[in-house]
């Protein structure tokens, strides 16, 4: 069977003679001391007749540092030029200039062959300190391609296997983040099974690239809540050993010419030995109606091969933060002024940004994104106008969401 997948993690994978003012210290590969840029560059590694790649990369990326990922691909005896695959920080990430030449293009993140196939490939990996010299942290990286070749696949049965995992359906999130929700909603699933308490919002921002989403930032967004967490291409066998090892995973599924991503958490087999899929699918009208179970055969016809597995947590986590803020009441524009750190702070239509409230309602939830929420753009001041549906003498929480950050505030409206 060919080989599908290929992870950087330890020491020995990084060989000395592929570094550039980089080494490996603990558990991480990071800038040598008063280097403010360096490289890590794979050697030619060979494949079998691939027809798409894609990165992935765990880092910790403190303020001002960044982690730069290229690739290059040989079809037949050329190489290409080097694509630009990301340019990324926790909070930040910067276009690109190169993501298309004669042999490839970059789309959402996956490196797509245009019409041969890849023979081998070589990845870059560039690291670069802040202004005070400190330097990223990446803990892994990884590739993994489709092939035009035919993959086996392992027809082993599994029964009674599945995870517990919360559902999040897109239609209950904010409608301006709709091209990312769906694989938002299924990486928040698979994070906050796991004790985490991440909003769809935060997620959809952490996977945004541009004006679109990007495969692997959804991993690395991931990999900062401290998860081992990487897109894979891989088979249905794949999918079920992570079923096995206890681990959910996300899967891109195409029906109707539309792409969308699902939590598969469980497989079953009944006594006909009719095999099934059970998975947690955002595109629903309530989260409790996110819950689907599909046969076997229904799942491999919509199932692309694409992947996202995140696994057990092996890091000090170094989340987006969220920022305790407050809100006071201004008589002037009748509305509220955003404080944080003690300062006034307008909201600016020149980011994008997320602005909501939870709906109190007396109930408890098992995470904080099944609650209400109330989604709202800021007033022509930049202030907040809370919804005019909130009840009176309510206490509710807004958050300001944006990519890297969200700032929280707690307030009760007055009584009328």
């Amino acid at each position: 069977m060919c080989k599908q997948r290929y992870l950087w993690t330890k020491a020995e994978d990084f060989a000395p003679e592929c570094l550039e003012d980089v080494l490996f210290e603990e558990n991480a590969l990071v800038l040598k001391e008063d280097c403010y840029t360096g490289i890590f560059e794979t050697p030619e590694i060979a494949v079998e007749a691939w027809e798409a790649l894609v990165p992935g990369w765990n880092a910790f990326t403190p303020v001002g540092t960044s982690v730069q990922v290229q690739m290059r691909v040989k079809a037949g005896e050329t190489w290409s030029a080097w694509l630009d695959c990301a340019w990324w920080s926790s909070v930040c990430a910067k276009p690109l200039k190169c993501t298309e030449n004669d042999t490839a293009s970059v789309q959402s993140g996956v490196v797509v062959m245009k019409q041969s196939f890849a023979q081998a490939f070589q990845v870059r990996v560039i690291l670069h300190a802040n202004g005070g010299g400190e330097s990223p942290r990446l803990r892994l990286l990884s590739v993994s391609g489709i092939g035009a070749y035919n993959r086996e696949e392992e027809d082993e049965p599994l029964y009674r296997r599945n995870v517990h995992a919360p559902g999040y359906a897109a239609r209950r999130r904010d409608p301006a983040l709709s091209r990312q929700m769906s694989l938002a909603a299924a990486l928040v699933c698979l994070m906050n099974r796991r004790g985490d308490d991440v909003l769809p919002e935060e997620a959809a921002y952490g996977c945004m690239e541009g004006d679109g989403v990007s495969v692997p930032f959804a991993a690395a967004f991931a990999g900062c809540y401290g998860y081992t967490a990487y897109p894979v291409f891989c088979t249905l066998a794949e999918l079920k050993t992570e079923i096995k090892n206890g681990f959910a995973c996300a899967a891109l599924l195409k029906q109707e010419e539309r792409f969308r991503w699902v939590s598969v958490r469980g497989m079953d087999t009944d006594a006909d030995g009719m095999q099934t899929v059970e998975m947690m699918d955002s595109d629903a009208y309530d989260d409790a109606d996110t819950s689907r179970v599909w046969t076997l055969e229904e799942f491999c016809k919509h199932y692309v091969g694409l992947a996202i597995f995140v696994q057990d947590k092996v890091d000090r986590a170094a989340l987006p933060e969220r920022l305790p803020g407050e809100l006071r009441f201004d008589e002037e524009h009748g509305d509220y002024t955003l404080y944080l750190r003690g300062e006034p702070c307008r909201i600016s239509e020149e980011e994008p940004y997320t602005l909501c409230c939870t709906v109190p309602d007396g109930n408890a939830y098992a995470t904080t994104a099944h609650k209400q929420f109330l989604f709202f753009r800021a007033d022509q001041h930049g202030g907040v106008d809370l919804p005019a549906e909130l009840p009176d003498g309510a206490r509710t929480t807004v958050y300001l969401i944006r990519r890297g950050a969200a700032v929280v505030c707690c307030v009760t409206l007055p009584q009328v």
